[in-house]
């Protein structure tokens, strides 16, 4: 039988899944703190290699076969997902050993593997619903269409997807990608008329930021020896600590004004007291900068979810895309001359952001169990 906790579950394939399942819990644990809840990597424990291997085998093919990756993320294969990944029984093995380790009732998934096993637990009557949560605005091809009990959803685009790709729309709800909670007392921005900068070089896992580094090294270059006026600068290198120094160092050897910070555990807080956001494509930092409402360059995407992401944006018209840092840098020059164009942006990031994305889903969670 059934337990009557809850497991959301991800796997340590980048960040972004981890931090949308957390936030996730944190907000159910609030709202009920009786009710059993918890946030894992369920393969973690058993195997510390597969994340690794998921790791490189994504990094080796969106960097040897970009475009077949592209195409493989976006394109449903005739092979059933869900018979794809039973037939890797071991799989199976380990998720039911965590679910009756913890008298798990609902699986909230925010990656593609754990909903697949998710509802193959469920068609066993081993759990009683299984939720999936995309965490990007758009959304990988295996995702399961059948016996998903819900999915959470980026935007209104998305959920014609999906319902295009045959699942239920009255089963699709569009609250946002969950992100932390922002800070209720917005942090006072300075009274000089600087427009303040900030480029997110790394996160909590710096495997996928590894593109980024070279970009952050020339895009300072550029901004110490070039003349851009009113701006300040500020870097965030994550967990990346040898590109901290030597970001460093480059300041110090060019004598330029630059602020350079390793890993910040409330990235929020300090966006928040910057106008323009520099990063890469990933759907977490992107839906916190819209719930802020900053204006956005994204850089490069990889094939597969940043690509999604940045055409998205696109399309919504609410981003600038700098592939290169001599991009950027024409970008920043355009809006250092017409500051009007940053309010702009911001307003359209606002309006497609969702602040209150973690509390939307646990609702519709809580009423379900209800």
């Amino acid at each position: 039988m059934a337990g009557k906790g809850i497991s959301i579950l991800y796997l340590s394939v980048g960040s972004g899944h981890r931090m949308a399942a957390e936030a996730l819990a944190n907000t159910i644990k609030q709202l009920e703190p009786n009710l059993p809840v918890m946030a894992e990597d369920p393969f973690s424990e058993k195997t510390k290699i597969l994340p690794k291997i998921l790791n490189a085998l994504q990094t080796i093919s969106v960097v040897l076969a970009p475009d077949i990756y592209d195409l493989a993320w976006r394109r449903k294969a005739d092979y059933d997902s869900y018979q794809w990944l039973t037939d890797v029984g071991v799989l199976q093995d380990f998720l039911v050993d965590r679910v009756n380790t913890h008298r798990t009732g609902m699986i909230v998934a925010t990656h593609v593997v754990p909903c697949i096993l998710g509802v193959g637990l469920k068609k066993r009557s081993i759990i009683n619903d299984v939720y999936g949560v995309i965490t990007d605005f758009g959304a990988h091809s295996l995702w399961p269409t059948q016996d998903v009990s819900g999915y959470f959803v980026a935007s209104e685009e998305l959920k014609n997807m999906l319902s295009f790709r045959g699942i239920n729309a009255a089963n699709i709800h569009v609250t946002g990608i969950p992100i932390r909670k922002m800070p209720k007392h917005l942090p006072k921005k300075s009274a000089d008329s600087k427009i303040r900068v900030l480029l997110v070089s790394g996160g909590i896992q710096s495997g996928s930021y590894t593109n980024v580094q070279r970009y952050a090294s020339d895009l300072l270059d550029l901004l110490m020896t070039e003349d851009f006026g009113n701006i300040d600068v500020t870097i965030v290198t994550g967990n990346q600590k040898q590109l901290r120094k030597e970001l460093t160092k480059q300041v110090e050897i060019k004598q330029g004004n630059a602020h350079i910070l390793g890993f910040v555990p409330d990235l929020p807080r300090l966006m928040m007291k910057n106008d323009i956001l520099i990063t890469k494509p990933g759907g977490l930092i992107i839906s916190e900068a819209l719930a802020i409402g900053m204006c956005i360059i994204l850089m490069e995407p990889l094939p597969g979810q940043e690509r999604a992401n940045v055409n998205f944006l696109a399309r919504q018209g609410a981003a600038f895309k700098g592939e290169t840092p001599a991009e950027v840098s024409q970008v920043l020059r355009f809006l250092i001359e017409k500051p009007h164009a940053i309010d702009e942006m911001k307003t359209k990031a606002r309006n497609l952001g969702h602040p209150n994305s973690s509390d939307l889903i646990t609702n519709v969670i809580l009423n379900h169990l209800k």
